[in-house]
């Protein structure tokens, strides 16, 4: 055959018999191109097929392969293998190297068989067409996060083993074991919290088999020089994501510097029920740096910042599982100059009414609870050595804006008491504004 076309009806009534998995991933992908194939038909039964051109996925995310002249794909009665070399175009453009095969276990077309392979990607951006391609699970994994890279993104996986149950007419593997690393350049994902300009390579471990007690075997650690969130910069970030006990939840665990403080993360995400739970907590952070993050990294420090946040909700981000997410914290302030704040800067001067204050609020406390994007600030605490504000408010994330309501007294033992009596009966001062 010369220039026979993947998608013709006589390529899927060939596959249906001989492999019922691969007509399947080839039907779920819509698989077209050209290919030119040499079939000997008797006692020594074989085919050689050379492909030529492969494009597959959704109507609007098509992954677009040209194959070079040495890539071949063999099958007999007993075994199958192939060396596939093929460059990809679009904007995931780059190269796919797949070699591997598999054994028919007593010659038997129908039976349970391995595939053992490997797989070497290297693209200019990990796009979501290429995305959906990857091997499972990291096809949905990847999905599920809206994991995608906006400079180079590769893939090398020396170990990339699966099995397929050819009585059950699915492209879903029954059990996948694979291990290697993945890089990547400018990547972004959302796992609750949205990341972005991520630089890691990240060693991955994985062995699942769905029907199995324990039916997930992960681990994956990186160190990543830079990566962003809330728009605040993170430097020498360590993680580690390791699966449970019972192989239905991931353990997380992180650390790195955050406005020149330390802070470490630890966290659970349930597989299963797509919910997560969180601990963050920062230590002596720049409070300049953290209220404003387009700030210099090279400027001096003003002020020290410490927070402590615990959150849990689904991984979602629709509305309804935003929504879904709630916790409490606190944070700290101290030694800063808090009148720079727009907000603190307002309640400052509507408070000249009080007494006499020194140049501006340098200290701040507050406790919050958290409910979908919002933030009820249950308590917050400014002062300077003669002035203290107690209020309480909202705020937004992850735009930081604040509505807030103080009320000013002093700090002065007896006097402020009185004076703040009265001047709560007077006036409160109702602030709004950002933390930038």
């Amino acid at each position: 055959l010369s220039n026979a076309r993947f998608e013709s009806p006589l390529v899927r009534e060939l596959l249906s018999d001989r492999s019922a998995s691969v007509a399947a991933w080839m039907k779920a992908s819509t698989v077209e191109g050209i290919f030119d194939a040499h079939y000997l038909h008797g006692k020594d039964e074989a085919l050689e097929l050379t492909p030529k051109t492969l494009s597959l996925g959704a109507a609007t995310e098509r992954l677009d392969c040209t194959f070079s002249e040495t890539s071949t794909f063999k099958a007999n009665a007993e075994r199958l293998e192939w060396a596939l070399d093929a460059t990809i175009a679009g904007g995931a453009s780059g190269s796919v190297v797949i070699a591997g095969g598999a054994t028919l276990a007593d010659n038997d077309p129908t039976s349970r068989s391995l595939v053992s392979t490997t797989l070497r990607i290297d693209v200019l951006a990990l796009t979501s067409a290429l995305r959906a391609q990857l091997p499972p699970p990291l096809d949905d994994s990847a999905e599920e996060i809206d994991l995608q890279s906006l400079g180079a993104f590769s893939l090398d996986l020396p170990t990339l083993n699966l099995r397929w149950n050819p009585s059950i007419d699915s492209n879903e593997p029954e059990f996948y074991n694979l291990s290697g690393k993945a890089s990547f350049v400018g990547a972004s994902f959302n796992c609750g919290l949205a990341f972005s300009e991520l630089d890691a390579v990240v060693p991955i471990q994985l062995h699942y088999e769905p029907a199995a007690a324990k039916p997930i075997t992960f681990r994956a650690s990186f160190d990543a020089p830079r990566v962003t969130v809330y728009e605040r910069i993170i430097t020498q970030m360590f993680a580690d994501i390791e699966s449970d006990a019972e192989g239905d939840a991931l353990t997380i665990t992180a650390n790195g510097n955050l406005a020149k403080g330390r802070f470490d993360v630890s966290a659970r995400a349930d597989i299963e029920h797509d919910i997560f739970s969180a601990r963050v907590r920062l230590a002596d952070a720049d409070y300049a740096t953290i209220s404003n993050p387009k700030r210099g990294v090279d400027e001096p420090v003003e002020g020290r910042f410490e927070a402590r946040v615990s959150v849990a909700g689904s991984m979602g981000s629709t509305p309804a599982e935003i929504e879904s997410r709630s916790g409490e914290g606190r944070v700290s302030v101290r030694n800063a100059r808090l009148a720079d704040s727009p907000v603190a800067l307002l309640a400052l001067q509507l408070s000249q009414l009080m007494l006499p204050i020194n140049a501006s609020l340098n200290a701040a406390n507050a406790a919050f609870t958290i409910k979908g994007d919002s933030v009820d600030i249950n308590t917050c605490e400014l002062t300077s050595g003669t002035l203290r504000l107690d209020g309480s408010g909202t705020m937004h994330l992850p735009s930081f804006a604040l509505a807030m309501r103080f009320n000013p007294k002093g700090t002065i033992p007896l006097l402020s008491d009185v004076i703040g009596g009265i001047m709560n009966q007077l006036f409160a001062i109702e602030v709004s504004g950002t933390l930038a």
